[in-house]
C-alpha cells in the first residue's frame, strides 16, 4: 500500500515536469496587426488599429526651373485644338498659361523654352493634386485665381479667396519652397483694389498676419466704351501699383499682367483690328518695357469663334497663319 502511494506520488511529479518543459515551446497567440505607412516606421497595433496620419509627400528634389525674368507671352487658345508650343516659339512668346496647372501643357512648353505659369483658377483648392504638380514641377511661378470679383469667372468673396489662399500657399510650400505664388488675378480697375484691400484685410483677421505673396497678378481691360483706350489702362495699372507700394505685404512686389487684350465682339472686328494692332497693342507692350514693376504681361488669345472676342486671335483657327493681331504683337515684341 505504501509503495502504491509512493508510486502515485513519483507518476504526479513527473506528469508536472512533463507539462513545464512542454509549457516553454508553447507560443502565447494575441491578435496583432502591422500596417506600413509611407515615411513611417512600421506601426504595431494591440488587438484595435488606431488611425494613423496621411503620409506626406517629400519635399522636392528636382531642380527648380528659374526665376521669372522680365518677358512676355500669349495664353494657350482654349478652343482651338491646334498644337501651339512652336507656334508660340515662332511669335517670340516666352511665357505662356492656360488656367489651370496642366502637367501636358508644362512638359511641352518647356521642351521648346517657354515658361509656364500654373493656375489655381477658382477658390476651391484640391491640395492633393496641387501638391503632386507642385513637388514634380518646383519652382514655379505660380498665379492665385481668375477673376474672383467678376460673377461669370471665379466668382469668390474676398473671405473665401483668403481661406482658398492659404490653403494654395501651404499645400504648395508644404512640397516646394522653391514657388513662387502671386495673386489675386482680379479682372477690373477699381476692383483690383477693393478686392485684394478686403482680401487681405480678411486674412489678417483670419490668421493674425498679412498675407505672404511673391507678387500681383491681375487683368487689365476696359469696357466697350473705353476698350481702345491704352492711356486709361496705364493710368489704372499705375494707380494700383501706387496703392500696392502703400501696403506692408505688398511693397516692392513685382506685378503680373496675366491678361490683356481688346475684348471686342467679332461684329466689330473690321473696325477694331486695325486700331489693335496699329494702335493698341504696340502702345501698350512698348509701355510694359519700360515698367520695371512689371515683370510678365501676357495678351489674352483665348476663346476662338464667331463672336465674342474674335479679334483678339493671335491666329487662324487651326492654323499657324498669324492674323493682323498676331502680326501685330510679333512686330511689338523683340
Amino acid at each position: 500500500m505504501r509503495n502504491r502511494k509512493y508510486l502515485w506520488i513519483l507518476l504526479v511529479l513527473i506528469i508536472g515536469l512533463i507539462a513545464i518543459g512542454c509549457y516553454k515551446e508553447i507560443p502565447v497567440k494575441i491578435p496583432i496587426a502591422i500596417e506600413l505607412h509611407y515615411m513611417y516606421q512600421p506601426t504595431i497595433i494591440i488587438n484595435n488599429p488606431l488611425p494613423q496620419p496621411s503620409p506626406t509627400l517629400p519635399i522636392s528634389t528636382i531642380t527648380p526651373v528659374p526665376l521669372l525674368a522680365k518677358t512676355s507671352g500669349i495664353s494657350w487658345p482654349k478652343e482651338d485644338a491646334y498644337p501651339r508650343a512652336n507656334d508660340l516659339v515662332q511669335i517670340n512668346a516666352r511665357v505662356s498659361l492656360n488656367w489651370n496647372y496642366s502637367v501636358s501643357k508644362t512638359q511641352v512648353l518647356q521642351a521648346v523654352g517657354i515658361t509656364y505659369l500654373p493656375m489655381q483658377w477658382s477658390c476651391n483648392v484640391n491640395v492633393a493634386n496641387i501638391k503632386t504638380f507642385a513637388s514634380q514641377f518646383p519652382g514655379m511661378t505660380w498665379l492665385a485665381f481668375n477673376e474672383p470679383d467678376n460673377a461669370s469667372q471665379a466668382n469668390c468673396t474676398p473671405k473665401q479667396a483668403a481661406q482658398a489662399y492659404l490653403s494654395l500657399r501651404q499645400a504648395i510650400m508644404d512640397v516646394d519652397p522653391s514657388a513662387r505664388i502671386f495673386c489675386c488675378g482680379t479682372a477690373f480697375y477699381p476692383a483690383h483694389v477693393d478686392f485684394m484691400a478686403q482680401w487681405a484685410q480678411i486674412y489678417r483677421d483670419l490668421y493674425g498676419n498679412w498675407p505672404t505673396i511673391d507678387g500681383i497678378h491681375l487683368h487689365s481691360y476696359g469696357h466697350f466704351e473705353d476698350r481702345l483706350d491704352a492711356p486709361r489702362r496705364k493710368y489704372e495699372l499705375e494707380q494700383v501699383h501706387t496703392w500696392a507700394q502703400q501696403q506692408s505685404w505688398a511693397a516692392n512686389k513685382p506685378f503680373i499682367i496675366s491678361e490683356w487684350a481688346v475684348t471686342t465682339a467679332s461684329w466689330w472686328g473690321d473696325q477694331d483690328r486695325g486700331p489693335i494692332a496699329n494702335y493698341y497693342i504696340p502702345t501698350m507692350r512698348a509701355w510694359f518695357n519700360q515698367q520695371a514693376w512689371i515683370i510678365a504681361d501676357i495678351w489674352f488669345s483665348s476663346w476662338y469663334s464667331d463672336g465674342y472676342y474674335e479679334p483678339d486671335n493671335v491666329w487662324q483657327q487651326n492654323s499657324s497663319t498669324l492674323t493682323s493681331t498676331g502680326i501685330a504683337w510679333r512686330t511689338a515684341t523683340p
